[in-house]
């Protein structure tokens, strides 16, 4: 559990978000929250969390990618003009 408290105006200073918005911006690619949790160190549901305050910044964008088989794949990209 994180216990760092920040600002909401700030949201790439909590460590965690800055290392997953990081981590995008190194990728170059889209990238699915099991593979940012794999990266990060983190548990995906944690992941999921942050991932979802920064989108919910406009850092981050979420897209679904179909699959051939099953329910659509979301993957996060990092946002034009972040």
């Amino acid at each position: 559990m994180d216990l760092h408290h920040t600002q909401d105006d700030d949201v790439l200073s909590h460590p965690v978000r800055a290392r997953l918005f990081r981590a995008l911006a190194a990728l170059r690619r889209p990238a699915t929250t099991q593979e940012l949790a794999e990266l990060s160190g983190r548990h995906p549901n944690s992941v999921r969390e942050q991932l979802q305050r920064l989108a919910s910044h406009r850092l981050i964008e979420r897209r679904r990618r179909a699959q051939r088989l099953g329910r659509p794949q979301d993957e996060r990209v990092i946002a034009p003009g972040a």
